[in-house]
């Protein structure tokens, strides 16, 4: 619970810097960096009291991150598990698996059978003429 006291705060100052575009707000009193920080620290003294006021949501809610850490846990675990395997997998970058390897792949410089060695080479025959509409 912390963690996300944390991060909300962070957040909320984060977003108190950011500048707005215009010059100046018409809807509201403009806010400065000093007022959202004491804004910040008051707010983080009544989430300290909070687990007084309500022991069983903070209950609750300790044992719900608790839950969301062990899941995160997991799935980092899985994801690293499955890059690992999927780079252990792959010898060949350049290699996809989309074209299969042929069984001659390293005989590439004789691809005739010998009975087709020795048929002469003749040019092909010429296209019929086109005919013009």
């Amino acid at each position: 619970m912390g963690f996300l006291l944390r991060a909300t705060l962070l957040l909320v100052v984060v977003l108190a810097l950011i500048p707005t575009g215009s010059g100046t707000d018409s809807r509201t009193g403009a806010v400065g960096a000093g007022d959202a920080m004491s804004a910040a620290q008051a707010a983080i003294e009544d989430a300290r009291g909070f687990c007084t006021r309500q022991p069983d949501a903070c209950a609750f809610a300790s044992r719900f991150a608790a839950t969301l850490t062990d899941k995160a846990e997991a799935a980092a675990k899985m994801l690293y598990e499955f890059l690992r395997d999927q780079s252990a997998n792959r010898a060949n970058p350049a290699t996809t698996g989309s074209i299969r390897e042929s069984a001659d792949a390293g005989n590439a410089d004789h691809t005739l059978a010998p009975s087709e060695r020795g048929v002469p080479w003749h040019a092909p025959d010429a296209p019929p003429p086109r005919r013009h509409e």
